[in-house]
């Protein structure tokens, strides 16, 4: 914990102060996150369609952004959308496999 805020100074008596430097710090976390170089994948962080890499299914980030998903929505809400995202995601991907398998 300290490494992750070490680049915040807090100030004594300057709460609102201190609260806008560890949101700065967070956002530019984030912005980092989302920019970072993705040539080891083969798709956008922020694409909305999985595709596989070897044995690995790999979900966007795109895929659990809002209209889906908000912040004010009921947890089970959360872990329905989640598993139909990812079911639908994964059947369509593997479609593709199993449609030539059988003969």
């Amino acid at each position: 914990r300290d490494k992750l805020y070490s680049q915040v100074s807090v100030t004594e008596g300057e709460y609102f102060k201190n609260y806008l430097q560890t949101l700065s710090l967070s956002n530019q976390r984030k912005v980092r996150l989302l920019t970072q170089d993705t040539d080891s994948l083969s798709i956008s962080p922020l694409s909305v369609s999985p595709s596989l890499s070897g044995d690995d299914i790999i979900f966007p980030l795109g895929m659990f952004l809002q209209p889906l998903f908000h912040p004010d929505y009921p947890r089970a809400v959360k872990f329905g959308t989640t598993g139909t995202v990812v079911a639908r995601g994964a059947m369509h991907l593997l479609y593709n496999h199993i449609e030539g398998a059988f003969p």
